[in-house]
């Protein structure tokens, strides 16, 4: 009853929310890292294989649920009402902007001196990256990345952003329907015809159906109306756990870029979708995501987007050190691996204490944008 009674609270299932944050941001943290190493023992001679097989890119699709689902929690309270699409369009801007833009003005000088990018043209790939318009930057429409490559995720997190936005002045129990109706259909176009436009393209991969997902699971929580019991939410979050890890797909070791094709929602969105249901739908799981053990993960789950966006310089920096300065020779490639896990931690936490909140407080000091960040206090807790 204590625990139901907290999942019930405004702001109930933050805690697990951000727990798995913080899961979704090691697990690509993870990804880069290893195949960062395989590539540095390779540049100074030595042959080394993966680990392990390690499905970093599922971090992306727990991101999109997750995300789905902390938008509708976030924006209910101004569903249906006048202007709300612009209202819940400026908050999210407020929220992602100002640090994608900066991490992307700090990649610019490595994409200009390049090895494979030099002497090209830079205002394009500046201006589609800094709008949010998917764009081959680096020549593949195949991989349509901006200059900051995990950036991609965040051109798919506006498009849902501005779906949403479209319908957010309808009452508010249809908000979600519209926007899965809207994006569904566009999904099932895009499969059956495979538009040529570039941009309506990638905008129309089923990828885009776990945010919807998400939403749903959103609506459904706000209602009161997801409820499992402690011992289904772990069969099903061990059914999702094995799931990726046995990889019947092969996502881990496709080569190339991971399609965002029906076959990553099977192999990545259902199990992410699965582990999302199992902690805010059960007040017993939702009890163990408060233990203090796990309160570490909770302050990463906090500054999981600056770990998601600055992870990369870390990686960059510490190889190129460490190779520089010859410690290949003396230490093994894990402790490389556990100190940029470390500095990654470090630099997550400091770029979230000082850069996105100080920049949320600065936004928030003034008139106009005071009145566009007022939110629920659910949106608050997961804007900081």
């Amino acid at each position: 009853r204590r625990w139901g009674r907290a999942m019930s609270q405004p702001g109930g299932p933050i805690q697990g929310i951000q727990v798995l944050r913080a899961v979704a941001a090691l697990c690509v943290l993870f990804g880069h890292l290893q195949q960062h190493i395989v590539s540095l023992a390779k540049a100074v001679g030595e042959s080394r294989s993966p680990w392990l097989a390690w499905a970093g890119g599922f971090g992306v699709d727990l991101f999109f649920c997750i995300s789905g689902f902390i938008i509708v929690l976030s924006a209910r309270k101004v569903m249906g009402q006048s202007g709300a699409g612009l209202d819940f369009m400026v908050r999210r801007l407020i929220r992602v902007v100002p640090l994608y833009w900066l991490a992307t003005c700090a990649y610019l000088p490595i994409f200009l001196f390049g090895a494979s990018t030099a002497g090209r043209d830079v205002w394009l790939p500046l201006l589609t990256s800094m709008s949010f318009v998917p764009y081959p930057v680096f020549g593949d429409w195949a991989a349509p990345y901006p200059l900051l490559t995990l950036g991609w995720t965040l051109n798919y997190e506006m498009w849902f952003y501005v779906s949403m936005a479209a319908v957010m002045c309808l009452v508010r129990q249809r908000v979600v329907l519209w926007t899965a109706l809207w994006m569904g259909s566009l999904v099932a176009l895009g499969v059956a015809l495979e538009p040529e436009h570039r941009q309506l393209f990638f905008w129309s991969r089923p990828i885009v159906l776990e945010f919807v997902v998400g939403a749903a699971m959103g609506m459904a929580h706000a209602h009161g109306k997801l409820r499992l019991g402690g011992g289904w939410a772990c069969c099903l979050g061990a059914i999702a756990v094995s799931w990726v890890a046995l990889d019947p797909f092969g996502m881990t070791t496709a080569s190339g870029p991971t399609p965002n094709d029906f076959v990553r929602l099977a192999a990545w969105g259902a199990p992410a979708a699965l582990i999302l249901l199992a902690v805010v739908a059960s007040p017993v799981v939702l009890g163990l995501s408060r233990h203090r053990l796990l309160a570490p993960l909770v302050r990463l789950g906090d500054a999981s987007y600056s770990l998601y966006l600055l992870h990369p310089f870390v990686l960059i920096v510490l190889g190129k050190l460490w190779v520089a300065t010859s410690l290949h020779a003396l230490l093994p490639w894990w402790s490389l691996a556990c100190l940029s896990v470390m500095a990654a931690w470090v630099v997550a936490r400091l770029s979230h204490h000082w850069i996105e909140l100080k920049v949320s407080a600065w936004l928030g000091r003034h008139r106009l944008a005071r009145r566009w960040m007022m939110g629920s206090k659910v949106d608050g807790v997961v804007r900081t």
